[in-house]
């Protein structure tokens, strides 16, 4: 998501010395040009059974961790076009506010 890769961004730049306005720049590059079906087309479109398994898995332990109270509320922030971690709410025994935040506007 985005917020990851102006960390990674920030980490790698900041080790060559690059400026915050380079490390701004790429975040407005990644907000002009992420396009978010291409990105779900290209890495879900195809099964991949190891990829399911540890997403399942992870689902399943994401789901178990939720804390077992009606008013549980869930921030997805830099959800992206793939809401994976939210999605686990969907399974929960309550019902729970569920609110998704990403910096690139198509993948609202």
């Amino acid at each position: 998501n985005c917020v990851n890769i102006l960390i990674m961004a920030l980490q790698i730049f900041g080790s060559k010395g690059e400026s915050l306005t380079e490390v701004q720049a790429l975040g407005q590059y990644y907000i002009d040009n992420f396009n978010g079906k291409t990105y779900v087309k290209g890495f879900y479109d195809e099964c991949h059974t190891e990829y399911n398994f540890c997403m399942r898995k992870y689902f399943l332990q994401f789901l178990k961790e939720l804390p077992k109270d009606p008013n549980t509320q869930i921030l997805e922030f830099g959800c992206g076009p793939v809401p994976i971690y939210a999605a686990a709410a969907v399974g929960a025994a309550f019902p729970m506010q569920v609110t998704f935040s990403d910096l690139v506007e198509n993948n609202r």
